[in-house]
């Protein structure tokens, strides 16, 4: 706790020592500007920095904190810190890895490596290793380090998704309320706690997603030419006009626009047991085992923008055939032709191929011809059709 600054208590040490020194007095965090005893937010600044000392900050961060105005922000990141006891050395010493194979998991996770003597190393990064262990024995050393890339960026975007939504939404509705700065902190080990429960819970998520992986896995390869290919349609629908207004409407406008394009190509591709594969800006890229799902997600897509009164609409096409899977992402001439349809389709149409619509016949579906296509990359003209519903 903080002493109250009057007699010997002055000079007691407020908190645990951090890791650049000991913890400052409430005489230091006087004389540093931190703390006014007689300002109206006296109390709430005391209490936010008891925490914080209480954490680990020294008087040198608070300071350059606060000449920023980030100390909530920085009970946060002490909160999700982790501290660094070993070296490199140590720590191959005590999992038993060599130095190549931790430097290698470390950059596959997207992490730099520490300059040797950094004490960069936690216990939980010791315990990480040791778990992605027998993944390092299994698969070849290539196919381990992808599948560890794929993860990591994975998780990168889950914690960069995290921290925008937090900002967004938790932290500008206290700071328009005119909120303190406890009701910041406070706020800030809320939502970290909440996020830690939600990736402690998120192990039976996997597990099912892993199960329908598996489900359209043996679909696709039926009949393949390969064990590296699978047999999928390939679907890209993107907004016409989504440039154009960006540059008439707000940041917050044009995030609320994404964001509910997202959530409608989201819950309609999972309707029809597809797989979103990747949203770029604008566009959202998806992957079927029917091909009859995957022209419906397209023109339901449409159907759900086709009276956006800002002048957004959609436009995309589905492909057939072979694709290249790798490392939770597809690739070859299917899903270059699939994107270089999308970009001719007029906006409310999704085109097909031939092989989308021989394999689609009898889904649901009608197919009106819509001539052939040079396009780029490819050498001969390709015929395509116009997917409506029947």
């Amino acid at each position: 706790m903080v002493a109250d600054g009057r007699g010997a208590g002055a000079d007691r040490p407020t908190g645990a020592a951090g890791p650049g020194g000991r913890a400052p007095t409430l005489d230091e965090l006087r004389a540093a500007g931190l703390y006014d005893p007689e300002a109206p937010d006296a109390a709430d600044r005391l209490a936010v920095l008891e925490i914080l000392v209480g954490r680990g900050a020294t008087l040198d961060l608070l300071v350059e904190t606060d000449r920023i105005g980030r100390l909530p922000a920085l009970a946060g990141d002490l909160l999700v810190a982790s501290a660094g006891r070993y070296t490199l050395d140590e720590l191959a010493e005590r999992i038993g890895l060599t130095h190549e194979r931790i430097e290698a998991a470390t950059r596959a996770s997207g992490l730099p490596v520490p300059a040797p003597g950094d004490r960069a190393f936690s216990d939980g990064d010791a315990d990480m290793l040791l778990a992605l262990s027998p993944a390092l024995e299994l698969f070849d050393r290539d196919v381990a380090l992808q599948l560890l890339r794929v993860i990591s960026t994975s998780l990168a975007r889950i914690a960069d998704a995290s921290v925008a939504a937090y900002v967004d939404d938790v932290e500008r509705r206290i700071s328009e309320s005119g909120g303190s700065e406890l009701d910041h902190l406070q706020s800030v080990d809320a939502a970290i706690g909440v996020l830690g429960g939600t990736v402690d819970a998120l192990g039976p998520l996997l597990a099912r997603h892993v199960a329908l992986a598996m489900v359209r896995s043996r679909r696709s390869r039926e009949d393949v030419s390969g064990y590296e290919v699978g047999r999928l349609a390939i679907g890209f629908v993107d907004l016409v006009g989504f440039t154009s207004l960006s540059q008439h409407v707000s940041a917050g406008e044009l995030g609320r626009l994404v964001t509910a394009f997202e959530a409608t190509a989201a819950d309609l591709i999972a309707d029809h047991d597809g797989r979103l594969v990747k949203l770029i800006g604008d566009e959202v890229m998806f992957a079927a085992v029917d091909p009859a799902q995957g022209c419906l997600i397209g023109l339901e897509l449409v159907d759900a923008f086709r009276d956006d009164d800002r002048g957004i609409v959609p436009r995309g096409a589905v492909t057939f055939g072979e694709v290249l899977v790798r490392a939770g992402d597809f690739y070859g001439p299917e899903v270059n032709l699939a994107a270089r349809l999308a970009d001719e389709a007029v906006p409310l149409e999704i085109l097909a191929t031939a092989a989308t619509r021989a394999a689609a016949d009898g889904g649901g579906l009608a197919f009106e011809p819509a001539g052939r296509r040079t396009l780029q990359g490819f050498d001969d003209p390709v015929a395509v059709w116009t997917a409506e519903h029947a």
